[in-house]
Order: C-alpha cells, then sequence, then structure tokens
C-alpha cells in the first residue's frame, strides 16, 4: 500500500478522480486528472499487482484523456 503520509495532497480535492472497476465490483485501478485553464495534469496512476499487464493502465489513460478533452484540455502532461 501507500503510506498514508502522501497518500493524499493539496490537489486532491481540485482533480478529478477516476477508477478502475471491474464488473464484479472490484476496485483494481485508479488515476487523476487536474485540471490548469487548457492544461491537464495526469497523474497517480496506479493498477492493483494481479491486474497489470492487461491493458487496464492503457484504457484508463485513455479515459482521462477523453475526460480532459470533454472538459477542454488540448495539451496533457503525465
Amino acid at each position: 500500500g501507500v503510506s498514508k503520509s502522501i497518500e493524499r495532497d493539496n490537489l486532491d480535492d481540485k482533480a478529478i478522480h477516476m477508477l478502475v472497476i471491474l464488473p464484479d465490483g472490484k476496485i483494481v485501478g485508479t488515476g487523476r486528472l487536474i485540471t490548469e485553464g487548457k492544461k491537464g495534469i495526469i497523474g497517480r496512476m496506479a493498477i492493483l499487482p494481479d491486474y497489470r499487464k492487461k491493458g487496464l493502465g492503457h484504457k484508463l489513460l485513455l479515459e482521462l484523456i477523453k475526460l480532459g478533452i470533454l472538459v477542454g484540455i488540448n495539451n496533457f502532461h503525465l
């Protein structure tokens, strides 16, 4: 797991958070998008170890980018 001291930061409240949820309801991943004008910062992406190498991180990244485009972002940073 992640240390409680770094689990949250001062950007969490303004970030858009996205979860990767399997059909059975299990949460296996997360990521966030922070918007600054027309710039989007994607970060804090994580997939549980047993679910890596299955393309879930890639799908999560693409969905965060799609969401950013919907809210007017045209420049993304990781």
